[in-house]
């Protein structure tokens, strides 16, 4: 499958994946080679997520239409219009 797709059906699938208490709190931005960057909406649950962090790539690596992932880099919240 190629990179475009499984990344696409990645993103679709999140809340499917990880269910409703881990959707609400992160989205999938892109995936880097095969690191996974995941937005986080505080510092808190980043950490908490960093716990988990096996158990999500477990997840994802569950499915073979889904990219492979070896790491998550989780980053804050983005604001709209301001630039990194």
């Amino acid at each position: 499958m190629r990179i475009g797709l499984a990344k696409g059906r990645l993103f679709h699938e999140w809340k499917s994946l990880v269910g409703p208490r881990i959707s609400a709190i992160s989205a999938p931005i892109d995936v880097r080679g095969k690191t996974l960057l995941l937005e986080v909406k505080d510092p808190v649950w980043r950490t908490e997520l960093s716990l988990m962090q096996e158990k999500i790539l477990d997840v994802i690596n569950g499915y073979p239409e889904l990219p492979e992932v070896k790491k998550i880099r989780f980053v804050g919240r983005r604001i709209k219009g301001v630039k990194e």
